[in-house]
């Protein structure tokens, strides 16, 4: 059960690194 809770809270951690690193490059991109 346990597992299961901590497999769904890491990809939406993973979910959410890809969204900041999105963000940060496309805030990169805009700046250049």
């Amino acid at each position: 059960m346990h597992m299961i809770i901590l497999r769904q809270y890491d990809t939406l951690l993973e979910v959410q690194a890809k969204i900041e690193m999105c963000k940060f490059f496309g805030l990169q991109g805009q700046g250049s």
